[in-house]
């Protein structure tokens, strides 16, 4: 029911968080007929998550090069200005760092401590409809919002 990554419990408990993370996938290649022929519907799927502000996971096993690269090949040039490809060892290292680092903002000021360094950090403010990505943070750090 979620389009971004989640922390197992143990349990089902709400406060006991185990160390495995849930990476929902969105697409993935052996339902639903041939991968290849699916481009269209993918990138439509992609878009909307994309728009509600999720990830799209895709799952391409590599056990047929034929229309399933092409279908990859196809994604990776759709996408080239805002995909991120990389192990689910990365990318599990990413939110493991992001669950640990806290937050302050005091409505000008944004304080960050990160205990293990994360790059591509989006904070949103939904209220003032800004943003700022942080890069390299390690540590506690302040930002101070441009325009107050």
């Amino acid at each position: 029911m979620t389009h971004l990554p989640f922390q197992r419990t143990a349990c089902r408990g709400y406060s006991a968080l185990a160390p495995v993370w849930n990476f929902p996938v969105t697409i993935e290649d052996e339902r639903d007929g041939r991968l290849g022929d699916r481009f269209d519907a993918a990138v439509d799927v992609i878009d909307r998550v994309s728009a509600l502000g999720g990830i799209s996971v895709v799952l391409i096993h590599p056990d047929i090069t034929g229309h399933k690269l092409r279908f990859e090949e196809r994604l990776i040039d759709h996408y080239a200005d805002r995909l991120w490809i990389g192990s689910l060892g990365e990318f599990g290292a990413w939110w493991e760092a992001r669950s640990r680092a806290t937050f302050d903002f005091d409505g000008t000021d944004l304080t960050v401590d990160a205990p293990e360094r994360i790059d591509g950090l989006e904070i949103s403010f939904p209220n003032t409809g800004r943003s700022i990505t942080l890069d390299g943070v390690k540590g506690s750090s302040e930002h101070r919002l441009r325009g107050g």
